[in-house]
């Protein structure tokens, strides 16, 4: 999923006609073409016992014994609070598991993007602020969106960087099995008011619009290969079905002030927040229910959990707003890709 920034911990804020899928090589200003390697960042690797000596070491938990793909991530000193201001945030956890990526700090200036591995390696790369992370399906790498806006490849073995475009772009990327990557191109990262959803080869040197909508909050894959697609309209927030195939197809009308939301990856059901409370809607037809309060819902890649924050930390339910366990550590599904779960 490709959410939508706001501020603060719960920065992961959640379409019409689609556009004709048509390369372009420049739109608005966006400059791209094939990858070069930069002088990229520094690097700085660790052991897991290097990391325990400096006070450093962050630890992966597959908790699946709990729903599918649910992995906690300790990270040192890290609570509620620091995570509201976006210090040592989790942005992303690796299929299966595998690796975590953690930003020093999001937003603007220099902050380490931490690669943690399950064994409790790290590396540390320095970058010119971060925004959001997402790993590529076989987590070998990773697209890292920076301070400024710009789309930068990762290589998770040695956290060598290549610049892809410069965006500006928002939010966290996806990246599909072909290794194309969407994200969320908006008219500048401190005034947003403009968000079109492209795509992106691996290497930066092709560009293509994925809807006509011009402020789209969020999108993620669904198990039929299709896009859910969260866009803004006059009378509120709007979820659209994009098919591979062209064409669109509505999947819910929110209402106005619906925000973060997220779809099954079944497309059977939708979860939103509204005014500091979580709910959830079978799809087609079914009837809002309120689960509870809280905010940024996310579901399970089964569709059989949701992940939804309170002040204290993350609470975990089940789709009868059943509690199934509480964490005042991060924690995240891993970036399984749609239909894995199923």
């Amino acid at each position: 999923m490709i959410p939508y920034p706001r501020a603060g911990r719960r920065a992961h804020g959640s379409g019409s006609r689609l556009a004709v899928l048509v390369a372009l090589p420049l739109i608005g200003g966006l400059t791209i073409g094939t990858a070069v390697a930069q002088p990229g960042p520094n690097v700085t690797a660790l052991t897991a016992e290097q990391a325990e000596q400096v006070g450093s070491a962050i630890s992966i938990v597959s908790r699946r014994d709990l729903a599918a793909g649910l992995a906690e991530v300790r990270v040192p000193g890290w609570t509620a609070a620091t995570g509201e201001a976006g210090i040592n945030r989790l942005l992303a956890v690796a299929p299966g598991g595998a690796m975590a990526a953690i930003a020093g700090r999001v937003g603007p200036g220099q902050a380490p993007l931490i690669l943690v591995r399950a064994d409790g390696s790290q590396l540390h790369v320095r970058m010119a602020g971060l925004l959001g992370a997402g790993f590529a399906p076989d987590a070998t790498w990773l697209a890292v969106i920076d301070g400024a806006g710009s789309l930068w490849r990762i290589d998770a073995s040695n956290g060598a960087a290549a610049h892809l475009a410069d965006g500006p772009f928002l939010g966290s990327p996806a990246i599909d099995a072909a290794g194309s990557i969407m994200a969320l191109r908006v008219a500048s990262v401190e005034a947003p008011f403009v968000s079109r959803l492209v795509r992106l080869a691996a290497d930066g040197s092709l560009l293509t619009m994925l809807t006509d909508e011009q402020l789209v909050y969020a999108a993620q894959p669904l198990t039929d290969g299709s896009l859910a697609v969260t866009a803004h309209r006059p009378s509120g927030t709007l979820v659209i079905r994009v098919p591979p195939n062209g064409g669109t197809q509505p999947m819910a009308d929110l209402g106005p002030d619906a925000v973060n939301v997220s779809v099954a990856s079944t497309g059977a059901a939708i979860a939103w927040e509204r005014a500091g409370d979580v709910f959830l809607r079978g799809l087609p037809a079914g009837l809002p229910q309120r689960l509870a309060a809280g905010a940024h819902p996310r579901f399970a890649p089964d569709g059989q959990a949701l992940l939804v924050d309170i002040p204290t930390g993350t609470v975990l339910m089940d789709l009868r707003a059943r509690t199934i366990a509480t964490f005042t550590t991060q924690v995240a599904f891993d970036g399984c890709a749609a239909g894995c779960g199923s």
